[in-house]
């Protein structure tokens, strides 16, 4: 709790890209503007008890700290997704991420759905999906050519993409793509496109929305992929909220301290759920990542 203002202090952990930071501080703002607008006093809930808890517990507001960190994907760039995985290396964006949060330096983590493994590390627990955004991919080519209109000049068309599932899809579509892996973030990749280094880019179209990336001003054309060409990756367009399984360690210490802290996450991760959670979404993204 802040010292001086009184306010509770809720941390969280997320990649250091600039497109986790964006993400990061929707939800953070979110979780603000929940608690302000005096939606956490009067909230609904099967306890009054937990009600009235929440509604103390916030009167004053919260105060957030945002810890970012690089994950195995940032820090390895230069090496493909192949390379990481048969290196015996899971959760590429994910992993240092909840290593962070298992170590009790946040309260709780958040993720693009899309890029969790289909398993949780021991120790933490998928608390929220936030409601999701637009779950298609798009395809982007420079102006004024279309997909179709650089593949009619007979020529090699070179793809870029950072994941082998959509380049296998679109090669299906394509035989004749030539698909590439590209490292790097959203804006690298843009580059690498604008730059001629390949011919044509995949990315997902809610990572564009929320960079508020421009196509007109950048001369890119952007087409969204139909779903019988291309599915989506399970869990895209949503965020996860993670945090842990239980809330402080499962050691005989039964001080005062402790139980101040386990009551404390306990409201902390009923916030989350109640400000952050769509539950029609969180059904959605949990039934295709069954097919994980």
């Amino acid at each position: 709790m802040g010292k001086e203002t009184g306010k509770e202090t809720i941390k969280v952990v997320s990649r250091a890209s600039k497109l986790a930071r964006v993400q990061t501080e929707n939800v953070l703002a979110r979780l603000k503007g929940f608690v302000a607008s005096g939606q956490a006093a009067a909230a609904q809930d099967a306890s009054k008890n937990r009600a009235e808890r929440l509604a103390k517990r916030f009167r004053a507001g919260i105060e957030t700290s945002h810890l970012c960190v690089k994950t195995t994907a940032d820090i390895h760039v230069k090496q493909s997704f192949q390379q990481l995985a048969d290196s015996g290396t899971v959760g590429f964006f994910t992993k240092e991420v909840d290593e962070a949060l298992l170590a009790g330096r946040a309260d709780f983590a958040v993720h693009s759905l899309k890029d969790l493994p289909a398993e949780l590390p021991k120790g933490l627990k998928l608390l929220a999906v936030t409601k999701r955004e637009s779950y298609h991919d798009l395809l982007l080519t420079c102006k004024p050519y279309t997909l179709e209109d650089l593949l009619a000049r007979g020529k090699p068309v070179v793809l870029g993409s950072s994941s082998l599932r959509r380049s296998v899809f679109l090669k299906k579509k394509y035989p004749s793509l030539q698909a590439r892996e590209l490292r790097g973030n959203i804006e690298t990749r843009l580059k690498k496109l604008q730059n001629k280094e390949v011919d044509a880019l995949v990315l997902a179209e809610s990572g564009l929305q929320r960079l508020q990336c421009n196509f007109e001003e950048r001369s890119l054309l952007a087409k969204r992929i139909a779903l019988d060409v291309l599915l989506p990756a399970p869990g895209q367009g949503a965020l996860a909220i993670v945090g842990l399984l239980h809330p402080i360690s499962q050691s005989q210490d039964s001080s005062a301290k402790n139980k101040n802290e386990a009551a404390r996450l306990k409201d902390i991760r009923h916030l989350l759920v109640l400000a952050l959670n769509d539950e029609y979404s969180r059904l959605c993204c949990h039934a295709e990542r069954m097919f994980m």
